[in-house]
């Protein structure tokens, strides 16, 4: 089975009951997300579409343990990620507020641990 991990930004206001338990985030209307394993950036429109794609984002996974971050910035309308405290760079802009962070997971093996408050580091990948 393959393993996937998503991390992103959802309008609840916008959910039914189906969302809550889709396997794919493609359904999750109004979302931004990275596609971690596959380096992908995805946002999807009001009914769920996919309306924009970017690959290759951020640096390739580690097998052992990595941690990710997500930073919302409400000056500049920008989302950017963190990958083991390292700043991915701004993967969308002109983000809207009211979104709330979400975190879309399945593997066969492997633990998470959600970390609330914790602020990332300032370093950056080019």
């Amino acid at each position: 089975m393959k393993s996937n991990l998503f991390i992103g930004l959802v309008d609840r206001s916008e959910y039914s009951p189906e969302h809550l338990v889709s396997t794919y985030w493609k359904d999750s209307p109004s979302s931004h997300y990275w596609d971690v394993w596959n380096r992908k950036l995805i946002s999807t429109d009001s009914k769920g579409t996919q309306v924009g794609t970017t690959l290759n984002y951020g640096c390739l996974c580690e097998v052992m343990e990595t941690e990710l971050g997500i930073l919302y910035n409400a000056v500049n309308r920008t989302v950017s990620f963190y990958k083991n405290s390292i700043n991915q760079g701004v993967a969308f802009k002109n983000v809207r507020t009211g979104l709330h962070p979400a975190l879309d997971l399945w593997f066969t093996n492997g633990t998470v641990e959600i970390l609330n408050e914790r602020k990332p580091n300032v370093k950056t990948f080019l």
